[in-house]
């Protein structure tokens, strides 16, 4: 009787001893998963920052492209204005005075 009251003491022992390892090993396989989840964190938040840098450069770029196209529109226009006004000005000039006159 008193080797299988050892023997049930010493399984417990046992027992006792296993269970502790694998709470050590559930502790570690946690603190292994919360660094890598903050790895991956800094990871995705890292990429997230470079995407949103580089579509803002890019944004800016278009903006900066599109500013400049349409300067160079407005331009063309005014050059397009000031051609007309200077072929027609005397005649502007002459059909205006001809109005002025003959009422």
């Amino acid at each position: 009787m008193s080797k299988l009251l050892d023997e049930i003491v010493e399984i417990e022992k046992e027992a006792e001893q296993i269970l502790k390892t694998a709470e050590e090993k559930s502790n570690n396989i946690k603190q292994e998963i919360e660094v890598k989840k903050e790895n991956v964190k800094n990871s995705i938040k890292s990429k997230t920052k470079e995407t949103l840098r580089n579509f803002v450069e890019e944004e800016e770029k278009n903006f900066v492209e599109k500013i400049n196209s349409l300067e160079d529109e407005k331009n063309s226009k005014i050059n397009l204005l000031e051609q007309i006004f200077e072929d027609n000005e005397n005649g502007w000039i002459e059909e205006i005075v001809f109005n002025v006159i003959k009422q």
